[in-house]
């Protein structure tokens, strides 16, 4: 069965079925995972009532909030009830109890040959 994959404005979210990271950052009810560079606004992944958010990261050292949300890749669990991720401009999404990848969108400019983050 193909999991689900989300999109969040410049952001893109995929349920995994494994975590791939060697960090742990905190249960918390709210993980931002995206800061909006042009509007200020951040993407948020809010846990419900009785849920956690966790946040895994690849880093030797510690990270801050901040820090988790610049990431081009970005694994976090959901335990428990669910979460929504949020954002001003945009739709909340309902995610269940699970693992997910968030990266950022890309687009390929043919003028300079490269691939460019999309800024939300």
């Amino acid at each position: 069965m193909r999991k689900p994959i989300y999109r969040h404005g410049d952001m893109i979210i995929f349920e995994v079925s494994e975590l791939k990271g060697k960090n742990m950052a905190k249960n918390t009810k709210k993980l931002i995972v995206g800061l909006g560079e042009v509007t200020g606004h951040s993407h948020d992944v809010v846990a419900l009532k009785d849920s956690e958010v966790i946040g895994v990261y690849d880093s030797d050292v510690e990270v801050t909030e901040n820090d988790l949300a610049e990431m081009d890749r970005l694994f976090f669990e959901v335990v428990g009830n669910g979460a929504v991720i949020t954002h001003e401009e945009h739709k909340p999404i309902l995610l269940k109890e699970g693992f997910y990848l968030r990266i950022n969108q890309v687009e390929f400019n043919p003028f300079t040959q490269e691939l460019e983050k999309v800024r939300d």
